[in-house]
């Protein structure tokens, strides 16, 4: 597959965007065959709509999981290889975080947990 730079327009804004030949190339290897339909910023808006906000309600840093109570009430689970935090942080009760949720064969899961800003 041959691959070249070239300018896509966004669908969300309408603006031009460059898709790269490396980032194709990426595509193609991963088995995406379309190219992306969101400008880089339109689909870092979309992430951070997508994020969801909450406060731990326990984590067992031995176990390595526990969960989290988001604004809805929800418990959404978490698992020590979704944080994100800063060296030395640890989640405690009462901790606020930001996360993303994804639905999987036992329910809800936080992916990408971090402090809130």
């Amino acid at each position: 597959m041959v691959c070249v730079d070239s300018t896509l327009t966004c669908a969300s804004c309408g603006l031009q965007f460059l898709d790269p030949a490396q980032a194709q190339r990426e595509r193609a290897r991963l088995g995406v065959l379309v190219s992306p339909a969101l400008c880089p910023g339109c689909l870092a808006l979309k992430r951070l709509a997508a994020r969801h906000r909450g406060t731990v309600r326990w984590f067992d840093a031995r176990k390595g999981y526990g969960f989290i109570r988001d604004e809805q009430g929800s418990e959404v689970f978490v698992h020590r290889s979704a944080l994100r935090l800063p060296s030395g942080v640890r989640l405690s009760p009462g901790t606020k975080v930001e996360f993303e949720v994804r639905e999987d064969e036992r329910g809800r899961a936080a992916h990408h947990v971090a402090l809130a800003g």
